[in-house]
């Protein structure tokens, strides 16, 4: 494998403290922050002109827009992929529970698990559970398939494991 260039990830968080101290792990973790939204109003906007390798988007944002049809544009539009980030991971849509866009990523079909995103990270998230999540992200996505094992706090759709091989 070769050694992959820092993610470039777009943070989606309507809790301002939170998009800080996400920013910040970001940061240490020695990726950049591509850009913010504090609503998927915000996000929605920003998509057109968006270069990012990896989206985090909170799955509940507090102006009526989901994280989901952050999802569907991200996915639809830039074909960046998409983690969402959120307090209670159960929430996430699976199979019939979603509205399910046709979300592709480059060449990657992620089927109909998880709404068209890529995987999960659960809050509350500590600096040494992002840095790994992102160590696993940045060589999925920059130079698959990944070398590393998805670690525990990152939980990654069955479509993608099938597609890169990861023993589930």
């Amino acid at each position: 494998m070769m050694n992959p260039r820092p993610l470039r990830i777009f943070v989606v968080e309507d809790e301002a403290l939170l998009l800080m101290h996400l920013e910040a792990l970001i940061e240490a973790a020695g990726h950049g922050v591509a850009g913010t939204a504090m609503s998927g109003g915000e996000a929605l906007r920003l998509v057109p002109t968006l270069e990012a390798d990896l989206a985090l988007v909170d799955l509940r944002l507090c102006d009526g827009e989901t994280g989901l049809s952050v999802c569907r544009s991200l996915t639809r539009t830039r074909r960046i992929p998409v983690i969402f980030v959120t307090a209670n991971e159960r929430r996430v849509p699976l199979g019939d529970e979603a509205e399910r866009p046709p979300c592709t990523v480059g060449d990657n079909d992620p089927g109909d698990d998880y709404a068209g995103a890529l995987g999960v990270i659960a809050k509350p998230y500590t600096l040494h559970g992002l840095q790994t999540a992102l160590a696993f992200l940045e060589g999925a996505l920059l130079d698959p398939p990944p070398s590393l094992a998805p670690p525990p706090g990152l939980r990654i759709t069955p479509a993608y494991a099938a597609r890169w091989a990861l023993a589930g």
